[in-house]
């Protein structure tokens, strides 16, 4: 099998049953990634969202949680630690809080980056524009 599947063949394996699928799926998975397992250390720096989705524990209507916000430090603290047990993934999450601003996200990112230059980062931050994003990103 290639990675490259023609369109009947994608739609033979939507077809078939759930274990070929499976089988051929990761035969796939060991070709590109061997046997790796790769590790995200998740840091959810607040839990305060101005949406009300109703599927998300997050949502804005939810009284049952306490809310919160990490400050910089203890961001950055997490993030030292994730670093220090292993962890080369960073995900940094959180609800669609107004409070951390481009310039804020920025500037811990571009920390996170000068400190730990070997580690990815991951944004779960919810729906922002595309200039926020790739104010993010850059």
């Amino acid at each position: 099998m290639h990675n490259n599947l023609t369109k009947e063949e994608i739609i033979n394996l939507l077809e078939s049953s759930d274990e070929e699928l499976f089988v051929i799926a990761n035969k796939i998975r060991k070709e590109n990634k061997k046997e790796y397992i790769h590790l995200r250390a998740l840091i959810e720096f607040t839990n305060i969202c101005k949406c009300n989705c109703l599927y998300c524990g997050l949502r804005c209507e939810n009284k049952k949680i306490n809310r919160y916000r990490l400050t910089q430090d203890e961001i950055l603290n997490c993030v030292k630690n994730a670093v220090n047990l292993g962890y080369k993934t960073i995900v940094l999450q959180g609800g669609e809080d107004i409070f951390f601003s481009d310039d804020f996200l920025c500037g811990i990112i571009g920390e996170l980056k000068e400190n730990y230059p070997d580690c990815a980062v991951t944004l779960s931050l919810g729906e922002r524009t595309r200039e926020s994003y790739e104010r993010l990103y850059a």
